[in-house]
């Protein structure tokens, strides 16, 4: 999977993303944090309510908690999340990686 980004600057990059089996979650227009994903994967019954209480608990901060999701979804079989952007992306399928060695950034030659 791929997209194309245009950086402030007009500087475009090719994003290539290795996600092969990722939850597909419903955009609600609040999927800002680790608990809103997380809320998100367990409506689309992709994490426990078990797993989805442990994530809460044991949230420290928003980075504490997206690890906890990334590792209750890979227990789970998943290694990404997809949903329609009804808020960025009007309607786009947006893509979330769990690990940065998911993504490859290739900068292209501007003409």
């Amino acid at each position: 999977m791929g997209a194309k980004y245009k950086d402030g600057k007009g500087q475009l990059y090719t994003i290539e993303y290795n996600i092969k089996n990722p939850l597909r979650i419903e955009d609600d227009g609040g999927l800002e944090g680790a608990i809103e994903l997380a809320a998100a994967a367990r409506r689309a019954k992709g994490i426990t309510n078990e797993q989805y209480e442990n994530i809460v608990k044991g949230m420290r901060s928003n980075s504490a908690g997206f690890e906890l999701l990334r590792d209750a979804l890979e227990k789970n079989g998943y290694d990404g999340l997809v949903y329609r952007n009804v808020v960025e992306g009007k309607g786009d399928d947006s893509l979330v990686n769990l690990r940065k060695e998911q993504l490859k950034i290739i900068k292209e030659k501007n003409k």
